[in-house]
């Protein structure tokens, strides 16, 4: 009888521990199920060429590149880190665009690089991991966006030279080009790398000093206007010594005004202007 009870305890023991083990199995298998489906959820469909949303990009920031003269190394080294930062600080799924300002704004109408950031699997929670490949989603990040990225910015960034420089007839472009009418969730950012003296038949700053008075009433103005509604403007303004006389504070608040009064530009920046030098 002895045996018999301990046998039966036993059995009772081993019997509890399975129930035991089958029990946390089974928390663990729908614990797991319920991260993957609530990452599912979540995920976001990219299109295979951009890298953006199906449904659209959450943000738009494009680059405006001035190549109708050279920088210099120093001017260069500049420009990209203040880009490299742009770039880290832009929000995922947003897209880059970039266009660059040539003496012929009908060969710019489309940009020279358009995608959106993937992101890099940064903000990817602990428990998100159990049902997402870090790795791979940083790879794809640096090899399809980071990567493509650098290259255009040094090729746009070579020396260059061209005999006009049409800046208001392309923020124009940018402007229709990479800007969408609805708003979104991080709205619009404009960066300018240029020294924004603007010089083509119709309207030259090298004629006389900008005023934005007279400005208003050139057909010119006109040709021009856009509505870059509310977006934000950042300007690079590239100081060089052989126009500094023509890059003085009646010129930077000239293109302020054109921004913030006329062209409908976020108003909120102190300064649309970081000196490049």
């Amino acid at each position: 009888m002895a045996r018999s009870s301990y046998a039966k305890r036993r059995k009772k023991s081993e019997d509890t521990r399975g129930y035991i083990i089958f029990v946390l199995v089974a928390v663990f298998l729908i614990t797991f199920i319920g991260i993957y489906f609530f990452v599912q959820s979540r995920y976001v469909y990219l299109t295979e060429d951009t890298l953006c949303p199906v449904e659209g990009p959450d943000g738009h920031t494009a680059f405006l590149i001035d190549r109708t003269d050279t920088y210099s190394k120093i001017q260069i080294s500049q420009i990209k880190k203040h880009l490299e930062q742009i770039q880290l600080d832009l929000p995922k799924y947003s897209e880059l665009s970039i266009y660059d300002i040539n003496d012929n704004p009908d060969d710019s109408l489309n940009p020279v690089f358009k995608m959106c950031n993937p992101g890099d699997g940064s903000d990817i929670g602990n428990w998100e991991q159990l049902a997402s490949n870090q790795d791979q989603i940083k790879t794809r990040y640096e090899d399809a966006f980071a990567s493509k990225l650098e290259k255009t910015m040094d090729n746009m960034l070579l020396p260059n030279i061209e005999d006009t420089s049409p800046i208001f007839q392309m923020i124009k472009v940018v402007s229709v080009k990479a800007f969408p009418m609805k708003k979104t969730k991080y709205g619009n950012h404009l960066v300018i790398i240029s020294d924004m003296l603007q010089n083509s038949d119709s309207y030259s700053h090298y004629s006389s000093k900008p005023n934005i008075k007279s400005f208003e009433k050139n057909d010119f103005y006109n040709e021009v206007y856009t509505d870059l509604n509310k977006a934000k403007v950042t300007v690079l303004y590239v100081w060089r010594k052989s126009t500094a006389q023509h890059q003085d504070n009646n010129h930077k608040n000239f293109w302020a005004s054109v921004f913030a009064d006329l062209f409908n530009a976020n108003k909120k920046t102190k300064d649309f202007f970081t000196i490049i030098n």
